[in-house]
């Protein structure tokens, strides 16, 4: 949808896509029930493996599923740089050598389960991922003149260890009369990502071995990264009269971020770890939005039409570790939409048509609000008119 009515809510001026399921099967069973299983495995150790199971009893539906995989990946390479002078004679040669291992999982796993009571529906569901990534990066490096005598080396050890996450909760309960429906929503999702990098850097020998006699520089780097957001939203929808139906709700918008990196290089000297403040790197970020709409959508057999209103109320507060306040900010965000649509023809036409021809038996006139990405520093939004 390039253009969304007030209740939905996408990124900037982007569209949204609405996805519509086919209703299921009808079936006479009083229950039903099924798994599923799968296992490979591959010649470098790695495998892929999953399990689940889904059934229904009555108005009752439930189901879980789970799924694992496992790969090595080796990366290996050599290389050489030359270096010549004005006359073009080899003055310096480097031969540089890196190998990496790296050992990753990804896993996922879900659960849900649904119930119709006394024509409520219930429904919850919880979504969990991670990706494990173990890394092992050896970088050589040797430096030769041009008669081939040794130089110098670096011999540099980065294991690293990344970890990304995700939690994602739902529940969902709606109730549909003859005429009007309500629906209750909540949705949250807690993701991040930890890494911790530590660099040993020696000097090599000619041969590309560490010197193992000398301290070598030491870095120790750890990352964490934690968002956590709330989705909470109500709807209320009723049909007035014929193809018309009018809708109204809430949705909120509450987000906290969180970036926390550690920097330590080791001190010869003083025999100890010494800390490397990185304000820029270190930062919380909440924001908390309200969002209140209303949209009236009226079809008739050539015209079809909404008309939305929304509001959003945001409040933002950024604050880096060395700050002793937050900076604040709050928004006000009026966003009206009108969409009108009319069809010349009053059903598709069956005759073989150009894309010109299609195009010219079928007007369309869109009316619609935009918001920008950034928070509108002015009260109004800035209103557009397409007609194709």
């Amino acid at each position: 949808m390039a253009n969304p009515t007030a209740d939905m809510v996408s990124s900037g001026v982007n569209g949204v896509v609405n996805i519509i399921l086919k209703k299921g099967v009808v079936t006479s069973k009083l229950y039903d029930v099924a798994g599923r299983t799968s296992f490979t495995v591959d010649h470098l150790g790695g495998y892929n493996g999953s399990l689940g199971i889904n059934g229904r009893a009555k108005n009752f539906v439930y189901g879980a599923s789970f799924d694992r995989l496992y790969r090595v990946v080796d990366n290996n390479s050599d290389g050489n740089t030359k270096k010549f002078n004005a006359t073009g004679q080899l003055t310096e040669l480097i031969l540089q050598q890196k190998l990496e291992t790296k050992n990753f999982t990804n896993q996922s796993a879900k659960a849900f389960m649904g119930l119709n009571l006394n024509g409520w529906d219930f429904y919850t569901e919880y979504l969990y991922g991670e990706q494990e990534e173990s890394k092992t990066k050896l970088d050589i490096q040797r430096t030769f003149d041009a008669t081939n005598k040794f130089k110098s080396g670096k011999y540099v050890n980065s294991p690293e260890v990344k970890k990304v996450y995700f939690h994602n909760p739902s529940v969902k309960i709606g109730k549909t009369w003859k005429n009007q429906a309500i629906q209750f929503l909540y949705n949250y999702n807690g993701s991040g990502e930890n890494k911790t990098a530590n660099q040993q850097e020696y000097g090599a020998t000619d041969k590309g071995e560490a010197v193992l006699n000398k301290t070598p520089k030491i870095n120790q780097t750890d990352d964490r990264i934690a968002l956590n957001t709330h989705l909470p939203s109500a709807t209320w929808s009723v049909n007035l009269f014929k193809e018309s139906l009018l809708k109204m709700g809430y949705q909120g918008f509450y987000t906290d971020r969180n970036i926390v990196r550690n920097t330590n290089a080791y001190n010869a000297t003083t025999n100890v770890f010494e800390n490397k403040v990185d304000a820029k790197n270190n930062f919380e970020a909440n924001e908390d939005v309200n969002a209140f709409f209303a949209t009236f959508q009226w079809n008739t057999e050539k015209l079809k039409a909404n008309l939305g209103y929304r509001h959003e109320l945001a409040t933002i507060q950024t604050k880096t570790n060395t700050a002793s306040q937050y900076n604040l900010g709050n928004y006000s965000t009026p966003l009206p939409s009108l969409h009108l649509q009319y069809y010349v023809l009053k059903t598709p036409t069956l005759l073989p048509l150009s894309a010109d021809e299609f195009v010219a038996l079928r007007s369309t006139i869109s009316i619609r609000f935009l918001k920008s990405k950034a928070r509108p520093s002015r009260k109004l939004a800035t209103p557009t008119c397409n007609l194709s």
